[in-house]
């Protein structure tokens, strides 16, 4: 019990808690952006069976070789990012990773990145599973393409928004690799640490294993 008092009060433990829950941020973003994909991918045209499979790969890769792509592409001395801004703007891009802003802004980035394909074969799934007959009947009825959309698409696909707002949320709570790979010390000041990066960090860095323990029960519940 005395470890739930200290946790209660311990600074660091609510720190990363509110990157944790920053961090969920990317899960609105994700799913807009899968969605729009997944509207832009619903029609036959030469090639979509490919650029449906090439915009998958992400999920199917493994998640610490990504990471540590994505922290090259990050780097702030020769990364490509800020390769890109140097010679677009002239300025030199932020220190993605060595800033307690930019990290943040970072691990969404990676974050939606990693999952957008999982929710626009979902969001296909859905799109494709809508009779034709809706949208012809709201067409013949004059149905504007933003009308059929908020109308037919948006609440036909509510079950498979609601089961990756669900997911979305679980794992959100639950980011730890990306973080051990890209700011293996959690950033500066703890900016990009999870609570499941702290809860490890404490059981297994300290060896507190009842206190890394309590933050577990604290993070199931």
């Amino acid at each position: 019990f005395q470890n739930y008092a200290k946790l209660l009060t311990d600074a660091k433990f609510w720190k990363v808690l509110g990157n944790t829950i920053v961090y969920m941020l990317g899960i609105p973003i994700g799913m807009a952006l899968a969605m729009l994909i997944a509207v832009g991918m619903n029609r036959k045209m030469r090639g979509i069976k490919i650029l449906r499979t090439l915009y998958y790969v992400p999920v199917v890769s493994s998640l610490v070789a990504v990471a540590i792509l994505w922290m090259w592409v990050f780097n702030y001395d020769y990364g490509l990012l800020n390769s890109i801004i140097k010679a677009v703007s002239g300025i030199h891009g932020p220190n993605w990773l060595g800033d307690q802003f930019w990290v943040k802004v970072s691990m969404i980035i990676f974050m939606v990145w990693k999952g957008l394909g999982g929710s626009i074969v979902l969001y296909l799934s859905g799109l494709q599973s809508i009779p034709r007959d809706y949208y012809e009947a709201a067409k013949i009825d004059g149905a504007s393409g933003w009308r059929l959309f908020r109308h037919i698409t948006l609440p036909l696909v509510s079950p498979v928004t609601f089961y990756l707002l669900i997911t979305g949320l679980i794992g959100g709570f639950q980011v730890f690799v990306e973080v051990l790979v890209m700011v293996p010390n959690g950033g500066l000041n703890y900016s990009a640490a999870t609570v499941v990066f702290y809860m490890y960090d404490k059981s297994f860095g300290n060896n507190q294993m009842g206190y890394g323990s309590a933050m577990a029960f604290i993070l199931a519940i």
